[in-house]
């Protein structure tokens, strides 16, 4: 009996020793890691072409995150389309330092950039650094507006009525009316955009908070307005910096695509939002000092009608 017993335990420890092998030799499987570096996620991977008919700009929001290498660098950006033709370029992208990054993809047609509105098609965004390297990329396909039903022709012909001609703006809002600081103005896509103060050489308060940041040349000056705007809008909502304009009485124009003062605090954040959200931030665009004094801020529509003034004193 105890020579069974001896053989028992003998069974046993090799049992053992074999199962611990086992174990030793066939790891338990990885855990399914989320995945990680640089990313571009776009708010709508398919939207619908912009429609000619109807004024004002139309967004679709590309996010980064996981660019933590180059967090408070700049990088560049592109949206290409199917043939490798180059249709938007973004020359300074802001990482923040949690390595996070937003492009805004306008659809229609950008007057800035002198384009027309993007067409059907696929497109690629990509963002980079300067020497021409592609960090991350992502597509965007823009698909044609669902087909109407068709119209029942009248049985009677008729003579269409000419389509009246836009004109520029008259009254308040127009160029020789412009909106009074601190007074609100409305927007031809249902923001209401209000002008609450104004620094017309903001350099030294920007280098303060951002110590990296490069004085403009001696004869320019980084002009900073503080915004205010409220979406009254149906759905949803962008307002972007890059729809706002400077324009002289001499008319010098500056934008958001070559005038940029670059990193600036409190920057006006291009947000979705949903009616009856106010967005506040900052715009700075970097001028001439001799034009100062002549500068009202534009809402620069493609139609001179749909087009909004502000004062800036």
């Amino acid at each position: 009996m105890r020579q069974l017993a001896l053989i028992g335990i003998a069974l046993g420890l090799s049992l053992t020793t074999l199962v611990h092998a086992q174990s030793e030799a066939e790891p338990p499987p990885a855990e399914d890691q989320a995945p990680s570096g640089p990313l571009l996620q776009p708010s709508d991977s398919a939207p619908v072409i912009c429609d000619p008919s109807v004024a004002g700009f139309r967004y679709v929001q590309v996010s980064g995150s996981g660019f933590d290498a180059w967090a408070t660098q700049r990088l560049v950006g592109d949206v290409i389309d199917a043939s490798g033709a180059r249709q938007i370029h973004w020359g300074s992208i802001w990482v923040t330092p949690q390595g996070r990054l937003t492009l805004e993809v306008n659809l229609c047609a950008d007057p800035f950039q002198k384009r027309p509105a993007l067409a059907a098609g696929d497109y690629t965004v990509a963002v980079g650094q300067n020497n021409g390297a592609v960090v991350a990329a992502t597509t965007i396909s823009l698909a044609e507006p669902p087909d109407p039903m068709p119209a029942v022709q009248p049985p009677t012909t008729f003579t269409p009525k000419p389509i009246p001609t836009a004109v520029p703006r008259v009254g308040i809002g127009s160029v020789q009316q412009p909106v009074q600081p601190g007074a609100s103005g409305t927007l031809v896509d249902g923001w209401k955009l209000m002008i609450t103060s104004v620094n017309p050489d903001a350099y030294n308060l920007i280098h303060a908070a951002i110590p990296s940041s490069q004085a403009p040349p001696a004869d320019q000056r980084d002009l900073m307005i503080r915004a205010e705007a409220t979406y009254i809008g149906p759905g949803t909502g962008v307002f972007s910096a890059v729809r706002l304009a400077l324009v002289s009485g001499i008319q010098n124009t500056y934008d958001q695509i070559r005038n940029t003062c670059g990193a600036i605090p409190e920057f006006l954040p291009p947000n979705v939002v949903t009616s009856g959200t106010v967005v506040l931030g900052n715009v700075c665009f970097t001028v001439r000092a001799s034009d100062i004094d002549s500068l009202v801020l534009l809402d620069n529509q493609t139609s001179d009608a749909d087009k909004v003034y502000f004062a800036l004193k």
